[in-house]
């Protein structure tokens, strides 16, 4: 090795010791700040008056869907759910389906007489739970979001949530593929004072269950100015 090239290398080698010294004297003379937290300038503390709402989540399913569909919503979000049960018309060991009987054949053109028995059998669980939310097999929800928004409302107060749509109905119904929630309030309602009682809500075996369990005077209904996403329900108390 020639004797430039030498020279060279322990030039190099200073040159980095040197800056490395003084990078490191540079981080210790550097002033430390405490961390920042940022909040939003309008940052509004939410009441929270219903803290930990109990909800009952109920899966409408089929024996056909069981291990390609229901098996995974247990597996899955339904852990999140204070309480899930599963309807269909055959029991299942993997997952907690409750054998509704039923006399026809699971199909969309039997769906409104399928959930009204659904309904009926939900009603039992009235004052153990304070909402129940109604699902499909292909429905994802977030649980703990839809927690956080129930707990500032009333759970004795009768009110659905859901997405709501128009295109059946002029009052508009709430999604039964969004799936959607029923107060306890609403469901006394419903079971005790609209399903096979009064004579506005259908009895007749038909498909479209979302626009029945919604249609005026089985759930008479109006957009309350809290959320375009609820509807108060405010005439079964009359009847």
């Amino acid at each position: 090795m020639s004797v430039n090239y030498q020279i060279l290398c322990y030039f190099m080698l200073g040159v980095l010791c040197n800056a490395t010294i003084r990078g490191i004297i540079y981080f210790n003379k550097t002033p430390k700040f405490p961390p920042v937290i940022m909040t939003a300038p309008n940052a509004v503390n939410v009441s929270r008056p219903f803290p930990n709402p109990r909800i009952l989540c109920y899966v409408n399913t089929i024996p056909a869907t069981y291990l390609t569909k229901a098996q995974h919503v247990n597996r899955t979000w339904a852990r999140r759910c204070t309480k899930v049960l599963f309807f269909s018309s055959k029991a299942e060991d993997t997952i907690p389906v409750i054998n509704l009987n039923l006399t026809k054949p699971e199909s969309r053109m039997h769906l409104w007489s399928k959930m009204r028995k659904i309904v009926r059998y939900v009603y039992q669980y009235r004052n153990d739970y304070d909402y129940f939310y109604k699902a499909d097999d292909d429905t994802y929800l977030f649980a703990e979001n839809l927690a956080d928004e129930l707990s500032r409302r009333n759970p004795d107060k009768p009110f659905m949530m859901g997405h709501r749509f128009r295109r059946f109905q002029k009052e508009g119904y709430f999604s039964g593929g969004a799936g959607y929630v029923l107060s306890r309030g609403a469901l006394k309602l419903l079971v005790e004072r609209a399903i096979d009682k009064h004579p506005a809500c259908p009895k007749y075996d038909e498909d479209k269950e979302d626009v029945k369990i919604c249609k005026k005077l089985c759930i008479p209904s109006r957009v309350a100015p809290v959320s375009s996403l609820v509807s108060s329900i405010t005439s079964l108390g009359a009847i």
